[in-house]
């Protein structure tokens, strides 16, 4: 039983897809957060095809000017990278310049700007309307 179980694990780890996740915080005061920060994957068809993954490296993530490289993985493939949804967590707000998602199988970059300069944020006063949130 054991032997199966770790079978079907490795069998499983080997098809995973890595996604390779840059997200570049805007150079102005007060643009970083300590926020929790969530991406989900949307498809060619407009629907979701991953379940919202934290961000987190366990570091100091999305500060003022920096860049964060993060790694989410999947089961499938995503042929085509239609945009992204990010969803933030806490008071604070936070502001990003763009996102880079480069896929392990076919080694292209998908880049979604924030064109209209979003402040992101889950607090009521401070945060854009959720249909706003999509990149």
């Amino acid at each position: 039983m054991f032997l199966f179980l770790f079978l079907s694990l490795q069998t499983l780890a080997s098809t995973l897809v890595n996604y390779h996740v840059a997200i570049k915080t805007s150079d102005c005061w007060f643009c970083g957060t300590a926020n929790d920060v969530y991406i989900t994957f949307i498809g060619r068809d407009g629907k979701e095809v991953s379940s919202p993954e934290p961000l987190d490296t366990f570091s100091n993530n999305f500060q003022v000017g920096g860049t964060d490289w993060f790694i989410q993985r999947s089961l499938a493939h995503i042929w085509y990278l239609k945009c992204i949804k990010i969803v933030v967590t806490g008071r604070d707000k936070w502001k990003f310049d763009y996102v880079t998602v480069r896929q392990d199988v076919d080694m292209e970059d998908s880049k979604f700007l924030n064109r209209r300069d979003i402040w992101m944020s889950s607090d009521a006063e401070r945060k854009t309307r959720a249909e706003d949130m999509f990149v």
